[in-house]
This record gives structure tokens, C-alpha cells and sequence, in this order.
């Protein structure tokens, strides 16, 4: 995964509006989240999104090595 650095973004936003939680693709929570499915972004940046669980209403976002090398 790639590093986090303090340019790294804390939320994404959909072109629908919906915003986003920016989390590590490699944490517990990501590998957790319920309803997980690829979404591309307002900037045209293809993220994985899903509902972590015991997050009430806040989906979060993350991206795989992969998906960051892909644009």
C-alpha cells in the first residue's frame, strides 16, 4: 500500500455528492466493510468503498497499490 503522508486526502467525494472517509486499504476496517464496490471519484481516481462495520452512516474509501498504479 502506499505510504500516508500529510498530502494524502481524508475523504473523497462522488460525483453524486457522497463523501467519503479515506482509510488504510490494508486495515482491519477495510477488510471488514460490508457492500464493497469500486467507484470512480470526482478527480477520475477509482477507489473501493464500502460500509465499515460499527460506522453508522459514514462509508469509507481506500485504494489497493494497484488501483493507485491504474489512475
Amino acid at each position: 500500500m502506499p505510504e500516508r503522508t500529510q498530502h494524502a486526502p481524508t475523504a473523497v467525494t462522488h460525483p453524486n455528492g457522497l463523501v467519503f472517509r479515506v482509510i488504510p486499504a490494508d486495515s482491519y476496517t477495510a477488510r471488514m466493510s460490508r457492500d464493497r464496490r469500486q467507484l470512480v471519484m470526482t478527480d477520475g481516481q477509482t477507489w473501493t468503498v464500502g460500509q465499515p462495520v460499527g460506522w453508522h452512516g459514514t462509508p469509507a474509501a481506500w485504494r489497493t497499490e494497484e488501483e493507485a498504479d491504474r489512475g
